[in-house]
């Protein structure tokens, strides 16, 4: 997909990177936005959905704009990073594109404990939410990596969470490592290893 703006042409190769002009990156994303706004409001059984998931795939990827921006304040790029993911979450849902919801969920998580500042406690909150609803999307039989390493990412949180009693934010970091644990073992070890 090439969309044009004034004498120039944004795709795929010149949305990420570190000589990105983040300047014509905003504008390109707000342009995909009213796209896929456009597109979400003329509904109909006609709708051509490769157009609009390329859409919410390209939302997607500002993540790695943002998040990786040169310039700026940190918590500044965090927070556009998370605002294009909450913009990919809309298109894929965990009914059709549940691959594409997880992959989501997991950098939507990454990127709110990323972010420095004050908000630390509601980050946490908003990152165990993403990480939780990212967990009821994966089969650990299925994907046992995934499972493991959001199990992993869960208990993290917990074991680092500013809110809540500490005993019983240890004991859901405990929970989440032995969940992470249980079907890691299970997956590399022969029956009866004990």
């Amino acid at each position: 997909m090439i969309i044009q703006v004034g004498n120039r042409k944004f795709g795929r190769g010149n949305m990420v990177g570190q000589s990105c002009n983040i300047g014509l990156v905003s504008v390109y994303y707000k342009i995909l936005k009213d796209i896929q706004l456009i597109m979400w409001s003329k509904q109909s059984k006609h709708l051509n959905w490769i157009n609009f998931l390329n859409i919410g795939r390209k939302i997607k990827t500002f993540w790695d704009a943002y998040y990786h921006r040169l310039q700026g304040e940190v918590a500044d790029n965090k927070h556009l990073a998370i605002d294009a993911f909450q913009d990919a979450l809309t298109v894929f849902t965990s009914g059709e594109f549940p691959q594409e919801r997880l992959m989501v969920l997991n950098n939507l998580g990454i990127t709110y404990l990323n972010i420095p500042g004050e908000e630390q406690p509601e980050n946490q909150e908003q990152a165990i939410a993403a990480f939780e609803e990212a967990l009821t999307l994966i089969n650990p039989e299925k994907l046992p990596n995934e499972w493991t390493i959001m199990q992993y990412r869960l208990g993290m949180v917990y074991r680092e969470r500013i809110r809540g009693e500490q005993v019983e934010n240890l004991e859901l970091a405990n929970k989440a490592f032995e969940a992470a644990l249980k079907v890691s073992i299970s997956q590399d070890l022969p029956e009866g290893w004990v």
